[in-house]
């Protein structure tokens, strides 16, 4: 007891308190702390627990405590939906073998029954691998662990997708060896896969988000399915293999373009989702912020890097269109007044080749690539293949 300045006696006593804090896997703290009691008016000894945790006690804690992210209400993300999430892109121990061993199993399966409609040329079966591949859920996880500041779950699941990418592609290119001729016709299915625009990178961007949108609203969840298809990440992987497999090396580097591009645009725009719904705490990402930008900066620079390629690719796409509709105006011109007929025009670079069909002689190909010359503004070589088709008809007696 003292006496204080007001000349009133008061009491004073001295309390020590052990502070527990218990940080979760997803970023909760919940704080601990225990006051050894005086007594109780029994005389018995007691203690005192105070509790304070992230997820709240009942509704309406969890709503006082979730994050509208940064672009409000629409992309938020509760603490218990967030606490869900990591528990399903992030198995730890045991939980991450079990993960592994399905995954290995769904991604063999989705390879194979790839390889399979793609040498066939079956679209339906195409699109029954991209519903089976398990490729998007460590994608995200990437995504995820990288604006978090999580930089060894970000290693951890970025081996996993580098690893499955290289064995993946190597599957394939067994199967074919195994299986395909090597002179036999490449599908329509490949051929598709092999020359990327910057309209494959705006599909992986679109379905990117709605991936990582989908896996932070549970109400959305039903559109992974429409996102595996849209983005279709095993079916270019296949398209690399069997490429490779059948010797046509120029077709297999479009397809790992295409692969590449779908890895970088799903990582990237996964975690800028990822940040705009609030999935990372507040307080995570400041602390973790360099580590967060630089991440970012990192995928952002690898979307700018198969951005590059892309360009030029739609850009010839564009000029082969323009060239190609070109030529065959001037060869309808070239034909008109003869019983032919054009089957197909392709131009590449300066090289024109020309199929007709029909019973007589082409007229000569110089006054065609004369025209063709003058159009393209640039010398051209024209070769013109000739089938010839006869017409006989008899009447019996």
């Amino acid at each position: 007891m003292r006496r204080g300045a007001d000349g009133e006696h008061r009491h004073s006593a001295t309390l020590s308190a052990e502070i527990r804090l218990v940080i979760t896997s997803a970023g909760y703290c919940s704080a601990v702390a225990v006051l050894p009691g005086a007594g109780d008016s029994t005389g018995g000894r007691g203690d005192v627990h105070w509790r304070r945790s992230g997820t709240g006690d009942g509704k309406r804690a969890e709503d006082a405590e979730a994050h509208r992210g940064l672009l409000g209400r629409v992309v938020s993300i509760t603490p218990r939906r967030r606490q869900e999430v990591v528990e399903k892109l992030f198995p730890e121990g045991a939980e991450f073998t079990s993960y592994l061993h399905r995954f290995a199993v769904m991604q063999v399966l989705s390879v194979l029954i790839a390889v399979f409609g793609l040498l066939s040329g079956s679209t339906s079966i195409v699109i029954g691998a991209m519903l089976v591949a398990p490729l998007m859920n460590p994608l995200l996880a990437v995504g995820a662990a990288m604006v978090s500041g999580w930089p060894a779950r970000e290693g951890k699941f970025f081996t996993v997708v580098m690893v499955t990418s290289v064995l993946s592609a190597l599957l394939a290119w067994a199967v074919t060896k195994s299986l395909a001729p090597a002179d036999m016709p490449i599908s329509e299915e490949i051929l598709s896969r092999t020359s990327p625009t910057i309209m494959d990178l705006g599909v992986a961007l679109a379905a990117g988000a709605a991936g990582a949108y989908a896996t932070v609203r549970r109400e959305v969840g039903e559109a992974l399915s429409g996102v595996a298809v849209a983005v279709a990440l095993v079916p270019p992987l296949a398209t690399v293999g069997i490429t490779f497999g059948l010797g046509r090396n120029d077709l297999a580097r479009g397809a790992l373009l295409l692969y590449l591009t779908n890895l970088a645009v799903i990582v990237f725009v996964g975690a800028l989702v990822f940040l705009f719904t609030g999935f990372a705490p507040k307080w995570r990402l400041i602390r973790e912020s360099n580590r967060v930008r630089v991440g970012l900066g990192v995928a952002a620079l690898a979307v700018l890097a198969v951005s590059v390629p892309l360009a030029r690719h739609s850009l010839n796409e564009v000029r082969i269109n323009r060239d190609t509709s070109a030529a065959t105006t001037r060869v309808e011109q070239w034909l008109r007044g003869t019983e032919l007929r054009q089957t197909g025009v392709t131009v590449k670079g300066d090289q024109v080749n020309v199929d007709v069909i029909g019973p007589t002689e082409p007229p000569s190909a110089r006054p065609l690539a004369g025209e063709l010359a003058r159009a393209f503004d640039h010398p051209v070589r024209v070769r013109v293949r000739w089938v010839q088709r006869r017409t006989s008809t008899a009447e019996s007696r």
